[in-house]
């Protein structure tokens, strides 16, 4: 008697702790890895494994793509620009241009789902891509797909920084602002936060346009909090060390703060408004921040407010 049972296309992960731990990982600040690959088990059409994780970006993750497979990556990328959420995680589908037409792919489709399902469990997606040839597998056209703008508008500092690990992004190009930087003081102070030897940084206005170095410090955010000057307008980095829901391990994420105090005049809080985007582009060349926070007021500064924010 012939079997005619309907062959399975229900995906099976292989090494889930492995690419769950590998997921958090690429999310941690604490570690450098911002990919992880993943690929079928030789000789099996339904059994995914972990391949590879590590440094490089999108750029590295380009180089394990061949035309005869298919695979799933996770990356990280750091979206100039962005001033709530510059930090971001794509999930790449990739079939090779020589994977023959039919049930393979088909089978893509549905392990995709699933697989993005098992993803999310432990980290963000803002966007999938995948393209469908190698031609179009460019940073460009992963630029375009997270920042949800057309590719002519990605720009190529944007596509560059995407290859950057969070400890590996280059200054920001600040020559079109009017918002001058006092530099020396400003970058080793916030570097010193995302390097955990201070919690937090407070920067504000010296000047119309000069941002200079307020306080760093090591303490909670009543000590963030005595720097808000109700006649000013300040900016601040708060990293927030929390067990995000679903997950067991601690991890730490930044955010940047807008602090304008109830005293500041309309015309200031215009001016200030309109360089933020430069302001929040200058903090991101040195500390990768996951979202921005402008509180009503001092009472709304704290740690759960934050925490909703970013959790």
């Amino acid at each position: 008697m012939i079997n005619h049972a309907k062959e399975t296309t229900q995906l099976k992960i292989l090494d889930q702790d492995k690419i769950k731990h590998e997921l958090e990982e690429v999310r941690s600040n604490k570690s450098s890895k911002n990919w992880i690959l993943m690929g079928y088990e030789e000789g099996k059409k339904n059994d995914l494994r972990f391949e590879a994780s590590g440094e490089g970006g999108f750029e590295k993750v380009k180089t394990y793509l061949k035309d005869e497979d298919i695979k799933y990556a996770v990356f990280e990328v750091v979206v100039k620009g962005d001033q709530y959420n510059p930090v971001k995680y794509v999930l790449l589908t990739w079939i090779g241009e020589n994977v023959p037409p039919g049930l393979a792919k088909a089978r893509c489709s549905t392990h995709r789902q699933d697989l993005l399902k098992f993803i999310t469990s432990c980290i963000a997606i803002s966007a999938e891509f995948q393209p469908p040839t190698r031609h179009q597998l460019t940073s460009e056209e992963v630029a375009a797909k997270v920042t949800k703008t057309s590719q002519q508008d990605a720009t190529s500092a944007d596509a560059h920084r995407q290859t950057m690990s969070r400890s590996h992004a280059s200054q920001g190009d600040t020559k079109a602002s009017k918002v001058q930087f006092n530099k020396t003081k400003l970058v080793p102070a916030l570097k010193s936060v995302h390097e955990g030897k201070n919690r937090w940084v407070v920067m504000g206005y010296v000047g119309r346009d000069d941002i200079d170095l307020v306080a760093t410090g090591k303490g909670d955010i009543s000590e963030l909090l005595s720097h808000w000057n109700e006649e000013s307008i300040n900016f601040a980095v708060y990293a927030l060390t929390f067990t995000p829901r679903g997950t067991t391990e601690k991890t730490t994420k930044y955010v940047l703060i807008t602090m304008v105090g109830d005293h500041v005049k309309p015309l200031a809080k215009a001016r200030s408004s309109g360089q933020r985007q430069d302001i929040a582009d200058f903090v991101l060349a040195s500390l990768p921040f996951h979202t921005h926070f402008q509180p009503t007021d001092k009472t709304d500064l704290n740690e759960k407010n934050l925490l909703s924010k970013l959790d």
